[in-house]
């Protein structure tokens, strides 16, 4: 018993049943554990949040070129006071106004002084300023609506009016610009020819459109598309035009109105041209097959005049060729059928063409001097 108090006494380990019994940490000296701690390792007593305080340098006087940010100076606005712009021989006219602060500002002065001699809305005229707001275009609230401010805008008939002119013109211009039309006039035939004999043309003499440019005019569409507003209206066009001497092309036109629409189509038509090399100025060599979607145009090649498609036989006449068998399978509305009929010219080869690719010539030798050739 002794020799056991004697160990404790001395503060040594000792085993019991398995278990090691380990120094006293009751002494001054810190702890230190075996392993090093890892880095995010915070003490009990260190708060993550308390940062140390950075103490800051003293600051000195400002060098001379120092062009830092100066302190915003302080504004007494109990010495300013607002003057009047009316004169003390009178008040300023609406010209002389506009003249004297400018358009912007004179404008604002003007109309806020028209708003002071009329008085504040009462709640009728308020309600029917809401119901000319959310009305549809073009029903009786609209009109009235739109009546009801040019009165209150503008003092008398002439302003009144100069200002729809203003307001039409500034609709057109928009509209025009949105469109994207190009800019330049349809070439005609006394163009052609003064180009031609200036010698400054440089397109070749076989892809000229020689002879009258003709159009004509195959289906025009009106397309609903919904939206937030409401029901927007537009127009589709489809033109077909040619020369009647293997020079034709197709367009197609949108607009919000069918005149405008048309005539985009127009446009486009002249600047979508093809060109076809007819056989003796009437036919095609061979059997031509051309496809748009699910419709297929076949056009097979004879001798006893135009037949078949109604719209096919209408845009090989203005391309001059007479002597088709046409016929479409498949889907046959008008803008498939146009784009298949014109898919097969292009597929069309000349005599020339095809004894160039196979090496041949057009006529033997034999032959020649038996037709005397």
């Amino acid at each position: 018993m002794l020799s056991r108090l004697a160990l404790v006494a001395s503060r040594q380990p000792i085993a019991v049943e398995g278990f090691a019994a380990f120094r006293s940490f009751s002494s001054g000296k810190k702890f230190r554990p075996r392993r090093r701690p890892g880095k995010s390792y915070r003490a009990a007593d260190a708060s993550p949040l308390k940062k140390p305080h950075r103490k800051q340098a003293p600051r000195g006087p400002k060098e001379p070129n120092d062009v830092s940010t100066q302190p915003r100076p302080t504004i007494d606005f109990s010495n300013i006071k607002i003057t009047d712009v009316i004169e003390e021989d009178g008040e300023y006219t609406p010209e002389e106004m506009i003249a004297e602060f400018g358009s912007l500002a004179g404008g604002a002065l003007n109309m806020e002084r028209r708003e002071l001699e009329q008085g504040e809305l009462d709640l009728e005229t308020q309600l029917k300023m809401m119901d000319y707001f959310t009305s549809a275009p073009g029903s009786t609230e609209d009109m009235v609506g739109e009546r009801r401010i040019m009165a209150m805008e503008t003092p008398d008939e002439i302003e009144r009016a100069a200002l729809m002119e203003e307001i039409d013109r500034l609709v057109n211009a928009e509209r025009l610009e949105n469109m994207e039309l190009p800019s330049t006039e349809p070439i005609t035939v006394e163009d052609m020819r003064k180009d031609q004999s200036s010698g400054s043309t440089s397109i070749p003499h076989n892809q000229l459109a020689h002879g009258d440019w003709g159009e004509i005019l195959i289906r025009t569409d009106r397309v609903c598309k919904m939206w937030r507003g409401g029901r927007i209206d537009t127009f589709r066009a489809l033109v077909v035009g040619g020369n009647l001497r293997g020079c034709g092309g197709f367009g197609i036109g949108k607009a919000f109105e069918a005149e405008d629409a048309v005539e985009i189509a127009c446009r486009m038509a002249r600047r979508n041209i093809f060109f076809v090399d007819r056989y003796r100025n009437r036919g095609i060599t061979r059997d031509l097959m051309g496809r748009q979607n699910s419709c297929k145009v076949y056009l097979r090649a004879t001798d006893n005049g135009l037949r078949g498609n109604p719209l096919s036989c209408e845009i090989l006449k203005m391309m001059g060729i007479t002597n088709v068998v046409a016929k479409a399978h498949g889907n046959r509305n008008h803008y498939n059928v146009c784009r298949a009929t014109f898919k097969a010219l292009q597929t069309h080869e000349s005599l020339d063409d095809i004894a160039m690719k196979r090496g041949l010539r057009l006529v033997n030798l034999q032959k020649a001097k038996r037709l005397q050739i």
